[in-house]
């Protein structure tokens, strides 16, 4: 199973985009994203990933 890199930025627009701040916004330009959160939160993405998968297989679902 290979595992698609994502960069941070693109990682921190994910998030913008999900919290409707757009892109040029002040609140956006001010937002850092480290290096420990960015590994935090691509552990977190592929915990919900793993997590989606086993809700289809348990309700049968093909997805």
């Amino acid at each position: 199973m290979s595992e698609k890199y994502i960069q941070p930025s693109e990682l921190l627009d994910q998030f913008h985009r999900e919290l409707g701040k757009p892109a040029d916004s002040q609140a956006r330009q001010a937002v850092a994203i480290s290096d420990v959160d960015y590994w935090i939160a691509r552990a977190l993405l592929e915990i919900a990933s793993q997590l989606d998968g086993i809700r289809f297989e348990l309700s049968g679902s093909k997805g």
